[in-house]
């Protein structure tokens, strides 16, 4: 068992969330500093979901470049084929 060891932890509970019940923040030793207000923990609470759970890149590049790449063969079969026309005739 550890001796004098205390953490102060801080329970979010959601009600209009399919995934998640609750997120659990744990806040750090602040002794020499004054306790945060609640305006101020739900703001860094908030810059630390943004970063750590939302996608840093859109899906839609993916799709652009699955766009060029189909274009790309549908252009080489065009152009296959036109060569095959003009030396077969």
């Amino acid at each position: 068992m550890v001796k004098g060891a205390q953490k102060r932890m801080v329970v979010l509970r959601t009600s209009g969330s399919d995934l998640y019940e609750q997120a659990y923040f744990v806040l750090r030793d602040s002794r020499t500093q004054s306790a945060p207000d609640e305006r101020s923990m739900i703001v860094e609470a908030n810059r630390i979901l943004n970063e750590n759970l939302l996608p840093s890149k859109p899906k839609r590049k993916k799709t652009r470049v699955a766009w060029w790449l189909l274009l790309g063969a549908l252009l080489g079969a065009a152009l296959a084929s036109a060569l095959w026309l003009l030396l077969l005739h």
